[in-house]
């Protein structure tokens, strides 16, 4: 399994192949965090065009929010691939 390069970046050549071998060896682990993430990405998706926050004054700051949200869940999603 290749893994992104963020994983070892800044390691040394042996941290960096307990690196890879670590996140070999944990894919069913990986797997699982990735169908949570999906859910999670999902639920956001569901409530950020939501009709019903449309009526808050503070819409565009829980937008903003959902957005830099459903950003970092899809950056860890691309992290563990």
């Amino acid at each position: 399994m290749a893994i992104k390069v963020q994983w070892t970046a800044g390691l040394s050549e042996k941290e960096a192949k307990d690196m890879r071998d670590l996140v070999s060896r944990n894919t069913i682990l990986l797997g699982r965090l990735r169908e949570i993430l999906t859910d999670k990405l999902a639920s956001n998706e569901k409530t950020r065009i939501s009709l019903a926050g449309y009526d808050s004054p503070n819409w565009a700051q829980k937008q903003a929010d959902a957005n830099g949200y459903q950003r970092a869940l899809n950056e860890i999603l691309e992290l563990i691939g």
